[in-house]
């Protein structure tokens, strides 16, 4: 079975969205996404559903405490089952730490950014009553510096024909495995660069998605502690191994700094997920959505920290 695992769809998941929203997710659709080698292998499927109410999970029950997640397809799911995405696996983690009738819904849609995310915030999170929201963070919610992609010129046009996405030098990559890992090793380089990652890290104040993303963030949490719920930002890293860490860690860093200054209690995923082992924690070598594995690993490592939140609201 020669190549990379690619993937293909069927079905549909989403509608389009009302300005500034660029769409939103279509109430009983649902998308079968199927995993496959290049030699048409099937490796593995999953099926993503959105419930009557327009998100991904089961519809609200009476849930006590009740936890709604905001983000974007990290936290929607994509290319897991509907069973596995992280919120689910929290909601059985805090069931197994005895917090047995906490409910947590999933808000998260593919392709939001943090302006994105508060707007569903604000639209569609507080008619369910939360006591906690989740707001998840992933680095490209940032703008990356002009200087750190390329856009035009040689880069962008080898980025364009290394893209297994785009079906660039196919026959190659159909005819020999060492090809196949060489193009997408260059890909990956130039799409999620370790140094493209420094310098964005290096000017982040002096970037429109950077300010929107703290923005977002401080609204967020104003928005949820009016309506009586406790905000915690988790922050879940771009699953390519950089050394000793991951390769989002120093943006990361700064996030977590950021919230720590803004008194915004913050999970840190990356302590939770073994970097060594980043391959077995993405969907596929191209696709870098979390895996079953590591969506487990989240729900786990965000239950054992929101106890102690759980905890400390109960007993004011």
């Amino acid at each position: 079975m020669r190549g990379l695992v690619l993937h293909d769809q069927a079905g549909r998941r989403y509608a389009a969205g009302k300005p500034p929203l660029p769409h939103r997710l279509l109430p009983g659709g649902s998308t079968t996404v199927v995993y496959r080698r290049r030699d048409g292998t099937a490796v593995r499927s999953a099926t993503m559903t959105v419930n009557a109410a327009g998100f991904r999970g089961p519809l609200p029950a009476d849930g006590d405490p009740r936890i709604v997640c905001i983000g974007d397809s990290h936290t929607f799911g994509f290319g897991v089952d509907d069973g596995e995405p992280w919120p689910r696996r929290l909601e059985d983690a805090l069931h197994a730490l005895g917090v047995e009738r906490a409910e947590v819904l999933n808000l998260g849609v593919g392709g939001y950014e943090s302006p994105h995310e508060l707007v569903r915030l604000r639209d569609d999170a507080f008619v369910h009553a939360p006591d906690i929201v989740v707001w998840q963070w992933f680095v490209n919610d940032l703008q990356m510096p002009a200087a750190a992609r390329p856009r035009t010129g040689w880069a962008a046009r080898l980025k364009r024909w290394t893209s297994p996405w785009n079906g660039g030098a196919a026959a190659l990559r159909r005819h020999s495995v060492v090809a196949d890992h060489v193009l997408q090793a260059m890909h990956a380089s130039l799409d999620h660069g370790a140094d493209q990652i420094r310098a964005a890290a290096d000017s982040l104040e002096t970037t429109d998605g950077w300010a929107e993303a703290c923005s977002s963030i401080r609204a967020g949490r104003d928005a949820a502690h009016a309506h009586g719920a406790e905000f915690v930002v988790v922050v879940f890293p771009l699953l390519v191994r950089d050394g000793d860490s991951f390769l989002s860690r120093p943006i990361d860093l700064r996030l977590l700094a950021f919230c720590e200054r803004e008194g915004i209690p913050a999970i840190d995923l990356a302590p939770a997920l073994p970097h060594r082992e980043s391959a077995t924690l993405r969907n596929s070598a191209i696709d870098y959505h979390p895996s079953p594995r590591c969506h487990a690993l989240a729900g786990r490592a965000i239950a054992a920290e929101l106890v102690e939140t759980l905890g400390e609201r109960r007993g004011r």
